[in-house]
């Protein structure tokens, strides 16, 4: 039996007044998971336009150096801006390109 079940199973047998303050400290805890800021690393030749965040989810609106040399970003222009998309996995940031509109 996992640890969700057990503490389920534990819960049927709680008061009314004891669900009550379980269901507080819930909230609480969902909160403050919600509130939590994902760490997403700065990275070069980037610059954050826009940032959202949707669920488990942060979005943000780049705009990105391409890295050629003689592209117009080498000279300060950036391209985009473009939205990514960033989350946790096993304890790690991820990313992905969303595309111009997210």
């Amino acid at each position: 039996m996992n640890l969700l079940h057990k503490i389920i199973s534990g819960c049927e047998r709680l008061s009314h007044p004891d669900l009550v303050k379980l269901d507080k400290v819930i909230h609480k805890l969902t909160e403050k998971h919600e509130r939590e800021e994902l760490k997403i690393p700065e990275r070069a030749g980037r610059e954050v336009v826009q940032r959202e965040k949707v669920g488990h989810i942060t979005y943000q609106l780049e705009r990105i150096r391409c890295g050629k040399t003689n592209c117009k970003c080498a000279a300060g222009e950036l391209h985009g801006p473009y939205w990514y998309s960033y989350w946790s996995q096993n304890g790690k940031t991820k990313s992905a390109y969303v595309g111009k509109k997210r």
